[in-house]
């Protein structure tokens, strides 16, 4: 992630945290946020060392539909040490497989598979656009996309959990 990304990032959790509005949801590409060596960020209490698993699980996703897309939805903010790091445990997921599919890569693993996988149907549906409006994709400029601008026709939109 780049300086650009942390500067949007951490204000935007802050400004939550001071309004107790917890509502709006953050992503991030998954290359963005599971870079192996960023401190910054935390996915399912891998930090550092455990996110190339998670890369190589996405990447066989990217077998099956090369034209898939990962995002990362961001939880919360902590500091460690007085350093802040960002976490999250849920993957977004837009393909044209059907959740079947999505299921059989995410669970392959024996010891990363996700807690819950499912369909996102208020996504991709136009009529729950108070839900899209308050999803927003960090671009790689630090750039707040909305999460309706992401969607395309003919593709679901899926959630991978881990807890």
């Amino acid at each position: 992630m780049n300086a650009q990304q942390r500067g949007t990032i951490l204000v935007l959790l802050k400004t939550d945290e001071i309004n107790k509005s917890y509502q709006t949801r953050y992503w991030f590409s998954y290359k963005d946020y599971l870079d192996p060596e960023d401190s910054f960020t935390d996915f399912a209490y891998a930090n550092v060392d455990g996110k190339q698993e998670y890369i190589n699980l996405i990447e066989s996703l990217f077998h099956l539909d090369a034209a898939a897309r990962v995002y990362v939805e961001v939880y919360g903010l902590e500091e460690i040490d007085g350093d802040p790091l960002i976490y999250a445990e849920t993957l977004i997921i837009m393909s044209r497989l059907p959740l079947d599919d999505i299921k059989r890569v995410f669970n392959a693993p024996d010891d990363i598979f996700p807690s819950d996988i499912g369909e996102e149907t208020n996504l991709s549906q136009p009529l729950f656009p108070e839900i899209v409006e308050k999803r927003f994709l960090i671009g790689s400029h630090g750039e707040l996309i909305s999460g309706r601008n992401l969607i395309r026709e003919n593709e679901s939109v899926y959630y991978c959990w881990w807890d």
